[in-house]
């Protein structure tokens, strides 16, 4: 997507869901400050049930997992991670659902066991991250319904010697206006890779907004979304 402090987030209609995307290069290591937008990937036809397992490997020098690509425009993709997904239902169950997941007084989003994750391509590859733009919503089943909720990422080094090392970002929305993407700025050192997790931040008048918008009769998913990826990649001889 092209960079702008207003990025439209996940305002989409295609997915590519549950295939496997062909290489996009050879794995190599290639120093220098780097921009990933994600314009080139192909977005398949919508699948409802997409997890967000979808791998790509490499891309601009880097290995992704559990991401997929996401089409808010024809010329304009992104990336995102499933958190969960509400199935569709009486509206009271589904507003149950949306209290377990993202209420202020308790809900709480479920651990994602294996946490999506970017990594270097190479042995060779190290890279830090500058910057990302993100932000969280949910999607209403097939169609362009997308309603943001507030939220915090944090991305951690995935080397288990860095087990203390994060940078945290909270991502505040509206969910009564167009969802936008906001800008994380990370200040860790370069390493092998990194993960990411996402907490639900929602206050509770945000929440009763929530309630009333969502929509019962089809499903919901809760996603991250991320774009413009600007990091700096360091190859060792």
């Amino acid at each position: 997507m092209r960079v702008t402090s207003s990025a439209i987030l996940l305002c989409a209609v295609k997915v590519v869901s549950g295939v496997a995307i062909e290489p996009r290069q050879a794995a190599s290591c290639t120093p220098g400050i780097k921009l990933a937008n994600y314009n080139d990937l192909p977005a398949i036809a919508i699948d409802d049930g997409n997890t967000g397992l979808t791998n790509f490997n490499p891309y601009l020098d880097l290995n992704y997992t559990r991401f997929s690509v996401i089409a808010a425009q024809p010329d304009n993709k992104l990336l995102f991670y499933s958190l969960s997904q509400i199935s569709s239902g009486p509206l009271a169950v589904v507003q149950a659902a949306l209290v377990a997941l993202l209420g202020p007084l308790g809900g709480i989003l479920p651990p994602i066991l294996a946490p999506p994750s970017i990594i270097g391509a190479t042995p060779r590859t190290t890279f830090r991250i500058n910057s990302f733009q993100f932000g969280c919503s949910i999607r209403a089943g097939g169609a362009a319904t997308v309603i943001p909720f507030s939220c915090r990422v944090t991305v951690r080094p995935v080397e288990p010697s860095r087990a203390g090392e994060s940078a945290t970002c909270t991502y505040t929305a509206n969910p009564t206006s167009p969802p936008v993407f906001q800008t994380c700025n990370v200040n860790l050192a370069a390493g092998v890779g990194y993960k990411f997790q996402t907490v639900a931040t929602v206050s509770i008048p945000e929440f009763a907004q929530l309630s009333s918008l969502i929509n019962a009769a089809a499903e919901n998913f809760l996603v991250t979304g991320l774009d413009n990826l600007s990091y700096t990649e360091f190859c060792a001889p």
